[in-house]
């Protein structure tokens, strides 16, 4: 019926190709930002592991301290007092050791400058990115759906156009 397409109907479809390309042009931009993202968090999750594992350490001391301080008040013995004493001294030491060990890890990498804290700050920026990136593909979409239903009323007129030039003849026969 036709050679070619009519202008409309051919501007009709070009304008839902570019439209999908911009819509998939975003979704692959999305699907980058995504992954950068997700790395980014493993890296600032490896960080936080370690310092929740430092001070999980920190607790288990210091809940060690407290019986063993609290062990020590029932002992009358002179000599096992001592032993008490020693122990608790060593557990003491002990505990202030992982108390600095975690301050000086939190102070090394969750400080201003540190790692941890531009990787969150990255993470914070990145997360905004990808919401607005996200936004956009969400205005891309519709422009996609509304051109392609815009394109589907051209079609249609087509074929209207095709059945009425058809339905004379058929009368005929």
């Amino acid at each position: 019926f036709y050679e070619e397409l009519p202008e409309e109907l051919e501007k009709s479809v070009q304008e839902v190709n570019d439209s999908y390309q911009s819509a998939e042009a975003k979704a692959d931009e999305i699907d980058q930002m995504n992954s950068a993202y997700k790395e980014k968090a493993s890296q600032y999750n490896e960080y936080a592991d370690t310092l929740d594992g430092k001070i999980n350490t920190q607790n288990k001391l210091k809940a060690e301290v407290d019986k063993l301080r609290k062990d020590m008040q029932g002992i009358t013995e002179q000599s096992a007092y001592k032993t008490a004493v020693d122990n608790y001294n060593a557990k003491v030491r002990e505990y202030n050791e992982s108390v600095k060990d975690a301050q000086s890890y939190y102070d090394e990498n969750f400080a201003e400058d540190g790692p941890a804290s531009k990787l969150r700050t990255e993470l914070e920026s990145d997360l905004e990115k990808i919401q607005t990136a996200s936004s956009e593909y969400q205005e891309l979409k519709g422009d996609l759906t509304a051109k392609s239903d815009a394109l589907g009323v051209n079609v249609t007129e087509i074929n209207n156009q095709i059945d009425n030039s058809i339905t004379p003849i058929a009368k005929d026969i």
